[in-house]
C-alpha cells in the first residue's frame, strides 16, 4: 500500500436528528452544502443518506436525485451512496438510487446482524448477490463495509463467486451495538484477515473513534468521519459540522502523519481513462466526467480549533502525488 490517503466524509446517516445536533444535514439542500464546504476543505468522498420531511431515514430515489444534482452542480466529489439509509426498505428501494443515479460508489454491507440491540439489519444472501451483480451491471464500485469479522469472510466467498471483483475495498465499523467493538485490538485484527495489499478504511463510532482514527493512520488505512457516526469530537465538545467533518482529521494528519501522507491542494487532472479509479477496479466513466486529485508541490498554513477551543495554525510543505482512490 503506497502513502496516498483516502478522506470520506459520513455528514448524514439514518439516525442523527435535529434534536441530537442541530448541525446535522437533513435536507438535500443541507446535504449539499455541508459535503460542498467538506470538498472544499479537502475531502475526497461523500457518503450519502437521505431522509424524509420529517428527518426519518429514507430510500427515496426523488430525495437522492435532488441530493445528487445539488451536488454535483457544485463539485466533483467522488460520491458514495447508501444501500442501506433504514431496516424496512424493500431490495429494489435499496438498489434504485446507484442504479439510476451511477455514483462511482455504493455501499455493501456484508451481512445481517443485530442493529442496536433492538432490532436486525437484514442483508441475506440472495440480496447480496444480486446486489454485487447489480453494481457490477450498473459501474459502481461497492464499499465492503465490515461490522464484524465473519463479514470478511462473506466478501472472500462472494469474490471466489464473481459476485464481488477484487481487489475489494473495505469499510470498517467499529462500535455499532451489536457489531464489533470499538477497540485498537478489534481493528488490528480486522486488518489482519483481509489480503495485504487490500484497500481499507475504518472509522470508530463513540468514544472510541480517536484512537481508532490514530491507529488507523498508523496501519495504512484511510478515514471515514463525519455526523453519521459520531456528533460529538469528546465529552462536552459539540463541534460545527465543518470542524466536526474536517478540520479534525486534518489537524491531525498534519500534526501526526508523515508528510506524504497528507491531502493538499486540489488539483483537476483527474484522468478520463479512469486508470486512478482503477486502482479500486472503478470503471472509466464514459462521458469522461472527471474526479478529485490531489498534488503538487505545496505549503499551507491552515487554521483550525483545537478540542479546547483556541484557534491555531497547522503548516506543511510536501511534495507528492495524491489520487483519492
Amino acid at each position: 500500500m503506497d502513502d496516498k490517503v483516502i478522506l470520506t466524509v459520513a455528514p448524514t446517516g439514518a439516525w442523527p436528528t435535529k434534536k441530537d445536533t442541530p448541525y446535522v444535514p437533513l435536507t438535500p439542500e443541507e446535504i449539499a452544502d455541508e459535503v460542498y464546504a467538506c470538498w472544499k476543505a479537502g475531502a475526497a468522498v461523500a457518503h450519502i443518506h437521505v431522509r424524509d420531511d420529517e428527518g426519518r431515514p429514507s430510500m427515496s430515489f426523488e430525495k437522492f436525485e435532488k441530493t445528487v444534482k445539488l451536488i454535483r452542480e457544485r463539485c466533483d466529489i467522488v460520491l458514495n451512496l447508501t444501500t442501506s439509509g433504514g431496516l424496512d426498505f424493500t431490495d429494489e428501494d435499496r438498489m434504485r438510487p446507484f442504479k439510476e443515479l451511477k455514483p462511482e460508489l455504493a455501499s455493501y454491507d456484508c451481512g445481517s446482524m443485530n442493529w442496536m440491540h433492538t432490532s436486525v439489519f437484514l442483508n441475506t444472501p440472495p440480496f447480496l448477490e444480486k446486489l454485487g451483480l447489480e453494481m457490477q451491471a450498473a459501474g459502481v464500485k461497492p464499499e465492503v463495509e465490515i461490522f464484524d469479522a465473519g463479514m470478511i469472510y462473506n466478501a472472500e466467498y462472494y469474490v471466489k463467486k464473481g459476485v464481488l471483483k477484487s481487489p475489494v475495498y473495505y469499510q470498517f465499523v467499529l462500535g455499532a451495538p451489536g457489531g464489533i467493538a470499538a477497540t485498537v485490538e478489534n481493528l488490528v485484527y480486522l486488518r489482519s484477515l483481509i489480503p495485504k495489499d487490500a484497500i481499507w478504511s475504518a472509522f470508530g463510532i463513540g468514544r472510541m473513534h480517536l484512537p481508532i482514527l490514530y491507529a488507523t493512520l498508523a496501519l495504512g488505512g484511510h478515514l471515514r468521519v463525519g455526523m453519521e457516526d459520531n456528533i460529538y469530537y469528546s465529552k462536552g465538545f459539540w463541534p460545527n459540522p465543518t470542524w466536526n467533518s474536517w478540520n479534525a482529521p486534518n489537524a491531525l494528519s498534519w500534526k501526526w502523519a508523515s508528510p506524504s501522507r497528507l491531502p493538499t491542494k486540489r488539483g483537476r487532472s483527474w484522468d478520463s481513462d479512469g486508470r486512478h479509479l482503477g486502482r479500486l477496479g472503478v470503471p472509466a466513466r464514459p462521458n469522461g466526467r472527471k474526479a478529485s486529485l490531489f498534488g503538487g508541490t505545496h505549503r499551507k498554513e491552515r487554521p483550525f480549533l483545537s478540542p479546547s477551543g483556541v484557534s491555531e495554525t497547522s503548516t506543511a510543505e510536501f511534495s507528492f502525488t495524491l489520487t483519492i482512490l
